[in-house]
C-alpha cells in the first residue's frame, strides 16, 4: 500500500501551484472573513469577534460617499449625499453599505500576498501599493453603479451583485499574476546575479 504524501501531489501540479494557493487562500480568508465579522449587512453596524468595529467601517462607508459624490461634482454631474447615499436629481440613490466599502477585499489581498511565495522585503511595499489598487478599483467600481442606477435602476443588482463583484476578484487576481510572474522572477533572479 503506497502512502500518501501531499507533497508528492504538490509537485506535480507544477506551474498550478501558485494558482491552487491563491484560491486555496482567496476561498479560506473569504471563509475566516465570513465565520468572524457579522453586522448589519444593509447598515454601517460590524464587528469582528464581538469587538465592535462600526466606526471603523462607518467611516469608510461615509468617506467613499464623500469621494464618489465629489468626483461626480468635478465631472459636472449634479447629485447629492445624505449620510451615505450619493442621489441622482432624479432620485435614484446608492447607498453604500459595510459590505460594499472594500475592507473586505483588503483583508482577502493582504492575506493572498502574505502566502504568496516571494521575499517579505518586497511584499512590505508591494501589499500596501496594492491595497491602494484595492481602494481605487472600489472607488472605480462604486462610481459606475452609481452612474448606472441613475438611468437604469432596474439593472442595479445584475452589475453589483454579478459583474462588477467578480471583476473586482478577477482585478485582485491580475495583481497577484503580476506580483508572481513578473516581480518574483525579478527578485529572484537579482538574488541569483549578485551570489
Amino acid at each position: 500500500m503506497a502512502n500518501f504524501k501531499l507533497k508528492d501531489y504538490w509537485d506535480k501540479l507544477g506551474v498550478y501551484q501558485g494558482i491552487v494557493l491563491f484560491l486555496v487562500v482567496m476561498f479560506a480568508s473569504n471563509f475566516f472573513w465570513k465565520l468572524t465579522v457579522s453586522g448589519d449587512e444593509n447598515g454601517l453596524e460590524a464587528s469582528f469577534l464581538g469587538i465592535d468595529l462600526s466606526g471603523v467601517f462607518a467611516g469608510m462607508c461615509y468617506h467613499l460617499a464623500s469621494v464618489v459624490h465629489t468626483i461626480f461634482d468635478w465631472f459636472g454631474f449634479t447629485t447629492y449625499l445624505y449620510e451615505t447615499t450619493i442621489y441622482h436629481v432624479n432620485g435614484e440613490g446608492v447607498r453604500i453599505v459595510w459590505g460594499c466599502n472594500g475592507i473586505k477585499q483588503m483583508f482577502i489581498f493582504t492575506m493572498i500576498m502574505l502566502f504568496a511565495r516571494g521575499p517579505m522585503k518586497h511584499k512590505l511595499w508591494f501589499i500596501p501599493l496594492g491595497l491602494i489598487c484595492v481602494y481605487l478599483i472600489n472607488v472605480s467600481r462604486l462610481l459606475f453603479l452609481t452612474y448606472i442606477v441613475r438611468d437604469y435602476s432596474y439593472s442595479f443588482e445584475f452589475w453589483h451583485g454579478g459583474v462588477t463583484k467578480y471583476l473586482f476578484y478577477g482585478l485582485i487576481f491580475l495583481m497577484w499574476v503580476f506580483w508572481n510572474d513578473y516581480l518574483v522572477p525579478r527578485f529572484t533572479n537579482t538574488k541569483k546575479v549578485s551570489n
